[in-house]
C-alpha cells in the first residue's frame, strides 16, 4: 500500500495545531485573568520581577539596585535579551504569559518538526510521517513546565536539528570542517 500522497504535504497537523492554539486563544479570552494556569511553582516570582522591572524602567539598566529583596542588583534579576522578559516589556504581564505559552507551542512545533523530518530521510515525503512529526511537536510544546524556560526549551530540539546539519556539512561548506 502506497503512503505518499502528491499534492497533500501533511496539512493535518498544522490544522490540528491550529485548532488547538485557538481553543487556547478563545479559553484564555472568555475567561480572562480569572484563568487557573497550572505551572511549576515560582510563577508569581518571575511575574513580580518582570513588573517591577517594567514599572521601575530598569530593563535595560545594569549595576543599579532594584526596589526588591533589599535593593538586590539588576543585573542578578532575568536578562533582558531572553524572549520571555521581552513579553513582559511589551505586554502585561497576563496578556505576555499567553503569548509565551502560544510561542513556546510554535516554537516547539517548528523545531520538532525539523528535527523529526530530518531524522527519516528516506520517508519526508510521506504524508503520515508529516502529520506524526508536526503532532509530536505539538505534544512536546504543550508539556506543563516553568513559564520563563518554555521558550528556551521547546528549541532544544532547534539546536539539535542544527548541530545535526553542522556535523553532517561542516561549518564552512559541504564537508569542510572550519
Amino acid at each position: 500500500m502506497e503512503t505518499k500522497t502528491k499534492g497533500k504535504k501533511g496539512w493535518l497537523g498544522f490544522y490540528l495545531v491550529g485548532i488547538f492554539l485557538l481553543t487556547v486563544l478563545a479559553f484564555y479570552a472568555l475567561i480572562g485573568e480569572n484563568s487557573y494556569i497550572a505551572v511549576q511553582d515560582n510563577l508569581d516570582l518571575f511575574m513580580a520581577q518582570f513588573a517591577m522591572l517594567r514599572n521601575e524602567g530598569i530593563f535595560f539598566s545594569h549595576g543599579v539596585a532594584a526596589p526588591f529583596l533589599g535593593g538586590v542588583s539588576r543585573d542578578a534579576l532575568p536578562s533582558e535579551l531572553s524572549l520571555y522578559t521581552v513579553l513582559f516589556m511589551i505586554f502585561p504581564p497576563f496578556v505576555a504569559y499567553v503569548a509565551g505559552y502560544i510561542l513556546k507551542v510554535i516554537i516547539a512545533v517548528v523545531s520538532c518538526r525539523l528535527l523529526f523530518l530530518d531524522m527519516v530521510e528516506n520517508d519526508k515525503a510521506n504524508t503520515h510521517v508529516q502529520n506524526l512529526a508536526t503532532l509530536v511537536g505539538l505534544l512536546y510544546g504543550i508539556l506543563n513546565m516553568f513559564p520563563a524556560f518554555g521558550i528556551p526549551f521547546a528549541s532544544v530540539p532547534l539546536i539539535v536539528y542544527l548541530l545535526r546539519k553542522v556535523y553532517r556539512n561542516g561549518l564552512g561548506g559541504r564537508g569542510n570542517v572550519i
